[in-house]
Protein backbone atom coordinates (compact mmCIF):
# COMPACT_ATOMS: atom_id res chain seq x y z
CA UNK A 1 0.00 0.00 0.00
CA UNK A 2 3.17 2.32 -0.28
CA UNK A 3 3.27 5.32 -0.72
CA UNK A 4 0.12 6.00 1.40
CA UNK A 5 0.64 3.22 4.15
CA UNK A 6 4.03 1.82 5.18
CA UNK A 7 4.97 -0.94 7.83
CA UNK A 8 4.60 0.01 10.76
CA UNK A 9 1.61 2.32 10.36
CA UNK A 10 -0.90 2.00 12.89
CA UNK A 11 -4.39 2.54 11.21
CA UNK A 12 -7.97 3.31 12.64
CA UNK A 13 -10.43 1.42 10.94
CA UNK A 14 -14.17 0.44 11.85
CA UNK A 15 -16.49 -2.78 11.65
CA UNK A 16 -18.51 -2.68 8.52
CA UNK A 17 -20.72 -5.28 6.25
CA UNK A 18 -19.29 -6.57 3.33
CA UNK A 19 -22.73 -4.87 2.23
CA UNK A 20 -21.20 -2.10 2.85
CA UNK A 21 -18.05 -1.49 1.45
CA UNK A 22 -17.58 0.46 -2.01
CA UNK A 23 -15.04 -0.38 -4.54
CA UNK A 24 -12.03 1.97 -3.72
CA UNK A 25 -12.35 1.50 -0.01
CA UNK A 26 -9.40 -0.23 1.73
CA UNK A 27 -10.03 -2.53 3.80
CA UNK A 28 -8.45 -4.61 6.65
CA UNK A 29 -9.28 -8.49 6.58
CA UNK A 30 -7.44 -11.79 8.34
CA UNK A 31 -5.01 -13.13 5.24
CA UNK A 32 -6.15 -16.69 3.94
CA UNK A 33 -2.49 -17.60 4.32
CA UNK A 34 -1.52 -18.62 8.00
CA UNK A 35 2.10 -19.07 7.61
CA UNK A 36 4.20 -18.59 9.57
CA UNK A 37 1.11 -16.91 11.62
CA UNK A 38 -2.38 -14.91 11.09
CA UNK A 39 -1.91 -12.04 9.61
CA UNK A 40 -4.01 -8.91 9.30
CA UNK A 41 -3.72 -7.29 5.38
CA UNK A 42 -5.14 -3.73 4.46
CA UNK A 43 -5.34 -3.73 1.05
CA UNK A 44 -7.76 -1.83 -1.27
CA UNK A 45 -10.87 -2.99 -2.96
CA UNK A 46 -10.29 -3.46 -6.75
CA UNK A 47 -13.87 -5.37 -7.50
CA UNK A 48 -16.99 -6.96 -5.86
CA UNK A 49 -18.20 -9.77 -6.86
CA UNK A 50 -21.36 -12.43 -6.35
CA UNK A 51 -19.76 -15.86 -5.19
CA UNK A 52 -22.74 -18.46 -7.78
CA UNK A 53 -21.85 -21.05 -4.92
CA UNK A 54 -23.22 -18.96 -1.75
CA UNK A 55 -24.77 -16.20 -3.42
CA UNK A 56 -23.15 -13.60 -0.89
CA UNK A 57 -20.56 -10.71 -2.10
CA UNK A 58 -16.67 -11.52 -2.23
CA UNK A 59 -14.30 -8.92 -3.08
CA UNK A 60 -11.40 -8.89 -5.10
CA UNK A 61 -8.05 -6.94 -3.14
CA UNK A 62 -5.27 -5.63 -4.59
CA UNK A 63 -2.01 -3.51 -2.58
CA UNK A 64 -1.63 -0.17 -4.18
CA UNK A 65 2.09 -1.08 -4.98
CA UNK A 66 1.69 -4.36 -5.51
CA UNK A 67 1.36 -5.52 -9.58
CA UNK A 68 -1.68 -7.62 -9.85
CA UNK A 69 -4.39 -8.03 -7.77
CA UNK A 70 -4.24 -10.71 -4.78
CA UNK A 71 -6.73 -13.30 -6.76
CA UNK A 72 -4.84 -12.99 -10.00
CA UNK A 73 -0.95 -13.26 -7.55
CA UNK A 74 1.27 -15.77 -9.98
CA UNK A 75 3.68 -16.23 -6.75
CA UNK A 76 0.98 -16.27 -3.92
CA UNK A 77 -2.84 -16.64 -5.21
CA UNK A 78 -5.06 -15.83 -2.37
CA UNK A 79 -8.82 -16.54 -2.69
CA UNK A 80 -11.84 -13.64 -2.77
CA UNK A 81 -12.45 -12.47 0.62
CA UNK A 82 -15.30 -13.21 2.29
CA UNK A 83 -17.52 -11.20 4.82
CA UNK A 84 -15.91 -13.96 7.84
CA UNK A 85 -12.29 -12.45 6.73
CA UNK A 86 -13.22 -8.49 6.90
CA UNK A 87 -11.76 -7.09 10.11
CA UNK A 88 -13.02 -3.71 9.04
CA UNK A 89 -12.60 -0.49 6.53
CA UNK A 90 -9.89 1.72 7.07
CA UNK A 91 -10.98 5.31 8.05
CA UNK A 92 -10.21 8.24 5.86
CA UNK A 93 -10.03 11.72 5.03
CA UNK A 94 -9.77 12.87 1.59
CA UNK A 95 -9.24 9.13 0.49
CA UNK A 96 -6.35 9.22 2.63
CA UNK A 97 -6.03 6.93 5.69
CA UNK A 98 -6.03 7.82 9.20
CA UNK A 99 -2.68 6.39 10.37
CA UNK A 100 -0.07 6.86 13.07
CA UNK A 101 3.69 6.23 12.62
CA UNK A 102 5.25 4.19 15.06
CA UNK A 103 8.20 6.85 15.24
CA UNK A 104 5.24 9.58 16.29
CA UNK A 105 4.16 7.44 19.13
CA UNK A 106 8.03 6.76 19.95
CA UNK A 107 8.52 10.29 19.82
CA UNK A 108 5.03 11.21 22.45
CA UNK A 109 6.81 8.50 24.96
CA UNK A 110 10.09 10.19 25.22
CA UNK A 111 8.91 13.51 25.25
CA UNK A 112 6.15 12.59 27.89
CA UNK A 113 8.88 10.90 30.35
CA UNK A 114 10.93 14.28 30.04
CA UNK A 115 8.32 16.23 30.73
CA UNK A 116 7.18 13.76 33.91
CA UNK A 117 10.76 14.46 35.34
CA UNK A 118 10.79 17.98 35.08
CA UNK A 119 6.95 17.77 36.87
CA UNK A 120 8.56 15.92 39.39
CA UNK A 121 11.42 17.96 39.91
CA UNK A 122 9.26 21.52 40.01
CA UNK A 123 7.31 19.71 42.54
CA UNK A 124 10.17 18.92 44.73
CA UNK A 125 11.32 22.39 44.43
CA UNK A 126 7.86 23.69 45.80
CA UNK A 127 8.20 21.36 48.93
CA UNK A 128 8.90 23.28 52.26
CA UNK A 129 11.89 20.61 52.54
CA UNK A 130 14.92 21.74 50.84
CA UNK A 131 17.19 20.12 52.12
CA UNK A 132 15.75 16.85 50.69
CA UNK A 133 15.23 18.62 46.92
CA UNK A 134 18.56 19.30 47.21
CA UNK A 135 19.95 15.99 48.74
CA UNK A 136 17.94 14.44 45.46
CA UNK A 137 18.71 16.24 42.84
CA UNK A 138 22.14 17.19 43.02
CA UNK A 139 24.61 14.43 43.50
CA UNK A 140 28.63 14.82 42.96
CA UNK A 141 27.99 18.25 41.64
CA UNK A 142 25.80 16.42 38.67
CA UNK A 143 21.79 16.73 38.43
CA UNK A 144 20.40 13.20 39.31
CA UNK A 145 17.81 12.42 37.14
CA UNK A 146 15.32 9.86 39.05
Amino acid sequence: MEPILGKGDILLWIPIKIEEIKIGDIVVFKSYTKWPNEKLIAHRVTNIKIDKSTNREILETKGDANQWKDQDNPYMNMPYIQEDAIQGKVVCFNSYPVKININIIIILVVISIILSTFLQLYKLNKSKDKKFYLKHVFKNNKIQFF
